[in-house]
């Protein structure tokens, strides 16, 4: 590639970029005026929560009790065996999901499966015309297609979270007494006694705000998606670049404002 070709492919990445972040931008404020005013699908949304609520279960699941288990061997081993302190065990390993673990794993499977799947989606609508023609039976698609996944991720992210946070704590509480005999009563009693409200509500936060971040970026970009099935490759795997790198961004920013200023 010569210089030249370099820098017109560069200018149209840059123009391409910050075209579809406007885009987006545009899209998330006429979807949360049109979310306040109550024009939305609940057949549709009910569909998304049913697809990517219950389909990505297993997942977290298997995800969140890795997790619970591999913090119970270092935390375990480490407090216990060395200090004798089986009472921080539980307070550990609650810390570590509700601050930063569970709000982020939860967001990459999501970024992976929802995100992916709901780009590739709407982009292979876009390139097969089905979204114009949606617009000639007077079918608006921003409320058919981008506010029920909106919705929908607001209601999926926070429950996954809640779902993995729960089984974390439970195979990290198991583990813990399998491997150096933690009793299950001090494990519970040190994760009540550590966690504050501020623990819960930053991961919370963090799950609506990333849940939002996912749909706004798989929606925008299967919505920009131009050309042929090639395209539509293009925009997934763009998805899941972009979504993990928001995460990444925003996590450091709320936990930020949460846990620093």
């Amino acid at each position: 590639m010569s210089r030249a070709e370099y820098i017109s492919h560069f200018r149209d990445s840059s123009y391409s970029f910050i075209s579809t972040v406007g885009e987006a931008g545009i899209m998330l404020a006429i979807a949360i005026k049109r979310i306040l005013s109550g024009r939305i699908d609940w057949g549709e949304t009910l569909d998304h929560i049913d697809r990517s609520g219950i389909g990505s279960l297993p997942i977290v699941a298997v995800s969140a009790s890795f997790i619970g288990m591999a913090l119970s061997v270092q935390f375990a081993r480490e407090i216990v065996v060395r200090y004798g302190a089986d009472f921080l065990v539980g307070g550990f390993v609650a810390i570590s999901m509700f601050r930063e673990l569970a709000p982020i794993f939860v967001a990459v499977v999501m970024a992976g499966n929802i995100g992916a799947s709901t780009t590739a989606e709407i982009g292979a609508m876009k390139v097969t015309d089905q979204i114009d023609a949606l617009k000639v039976f007077r079918i608006n698609p921003l409320e058919y297609l981008v506010i029920p996944r909106i919705v929908a991720m607001l209601i999926v992210g926070p429950a996954l979270t809640i779902f993995g946070v729960f089984l974390a704590l439970l195979t990290g509480q198991l583990f813990s007494e399998l491997l150096v005999g933690v009793p299950g009563r001090i494990f519970w009693d040190s994760v009540q006694f550590t966690t504050q409200i501020s623990d819960i509500t930053s991961m919370l936060v963090k799950s609506l705000v990333f849940a939002v971040t996912i749909a706004i970026i798989s929606t925008s970009n299967g919505m920009a998606t131009e050309g042929s099935s090639e395209a539509v490759g293009i925009s997934t795997t763009r998805t899941v670049v972009w979504c993990l790198l928001a995460i990444f961004i925003l996590n450091y920013g709320l936990t930020t404002i949460f846990f620093e200023l």
